[in-house]
């Protein structure tokens, strides 16, 4: 079957008006939860040990390529130990 001669209307099964727009109010209000901080995957009570261990899994991800260099830096045989 050949779609360059059938033209666009021919493959078209729905019609045009129900592609159309949803207006951004309908759409927040669909999916808008009623109850506050429920946004995230897990639910913690105490917020200071929450902070400290999110700064304790950051702080160490981040920290892994800094370790590595200096590692591979100060081994014997890296760059401050020839």
């Amino acid at each position: 079957m050949n779609t360059a001669r059938l033209g666009l209307g021919a493959l078209r099964s729905q019609p045009m008006s129900k592609f159309t727009a949803t207006p951004v109010g309908q759409v927040a209000r669909r999916y808008a939860s009623t109850s506050g901080h429920r946004h995230l995957p897990f639910s913690y009570s105490n917020r200071r040990a929450f902070a400290l261990k999110y700064f304790t899994f950051v702080a160490t991800g981040f920290s892994i390529p800094f370790i590595a260099i200096w590692w591979s830096w100060n081994k014997p045989g890296g760059i401050h130990n020839p």
